[in-house]
């Protein structure tokens, strides 16, 4: 399993032609090979009385190349006034065949 941190993670998002893969991933959808649930969604008030949530996205994109993951993304909106991101996560990208974890990275950047 690889494990990126936030570094990493920027340096090989900087490498992809952005506008082609999301081109790619729409065409793919278009042509029926995109598996998209709803959300799941988790809120809840912290003992300060303030709002958190944790969403969980998964997808797959079918073709020559399948891909499937998950993004699980939390986020409180007081947390700067903590000097904290607003949001943090992890992104995991699992192998097509067997489903194993076979990437773990930020998903701020991602986001």
């Amino acid at each position: 399993m690889i494990m990126l941190d936030e570094i990493e993670t920027t340096h090989r998002l900087k490498a992809l032609d952005i506008l082609t893969v999301v081109s790619e991933a729409l065409t793919a959808q278009d042509r029926g090979l995109v598996t998209l649930p709803a959300e799941s969604y988790l809120g809840w008030e912290t003992e300060n009385g303030e709002e958190a949530r944790s969403i969980a996205m998964h997808a797959r994109i079918g073709g020559p190349s399948p891909a499937a993951g998950v993004k699980i993304i939390n986020a409180n909106p007081t947390n700067p006034t903590r000097g904290w991101p607003r949001a943090t996560g992890l992104t995991m990208v699992f192998d097509d065949r067997s489903a194993r974890v076979i990437a773990v990275m930020p998903s701020e950047e991602i986001s």
